[in-house]
């Protein structure tokens, strides 16, 4: 059975920009030929979260959270900056691995998320049943970068 993936995306517009009316409900953040591709991939069961690169800010993956979770998820980022350097949140990405390639879904997250200071919340993301792997970047007003890359299973 095939659902349908989601998560919200954020962009670079989102600084300086308010959003009166959020929608939080359930979104597909994948198409139907992009889940296809998802479940030709091979999949195991653990939760991970590696620290890729962190001279910038601090990115701090608060939800997800737990080794086996359910579909739909909520994303809750918070991002420290490191020194005298303020997080410049136009450069935050947000990223969804697709096999062997990465498919930017800031946009998509940005549109149901809501974003305060340097807080991000994305409720209802629907993810089919299995492993996935999300990658965070953000970079600082001194132009330093951190990325971490979060890997998660969804259960039935």
């Amino acid at each position: 059975m095939l659902w349908i993936l989601a998560l919200v995306a954020l962009t670079s517009v989102m600084v300086g920009i308010f959003y009166p009316q959020i929608d939080y409900s359930e979104f597909a953040l994948l198409t139907d030929d992009q889940i296809k591709l998802y479940l030709e991939v091979q999949k195991d069961n653990l939760r991970d979260l590696e620290m890729v690169t962190e001279e910038g800010p601090y990115i701090d993956v608060k939800s997800p959270v737990g080794y086996r979770l359910n579909s739909p998820l909520r994303f809750e980022i918070d991002i420290t900056p490191r020194e005298d350097a303020p997080v410049d949140m136009a450069t935050f990405r947000i990223a969804y691995r697709l096999g062997d390639n990465w498919l930017d879904v800031t946009r998509k997250m940005l549109k149901q998320g809501d974003v305060e200071g340097s807080r991000v919340s994305v409720p209802g993301a629907l993810l089919p049943v299995g492993q996935h792997a999300m990658r965070f970047k953000v970079s600082d007003s001194k132009k330093r970068q951190s990325e971490t890359t979060v890997t998660f299973s969804v259960g039935e």
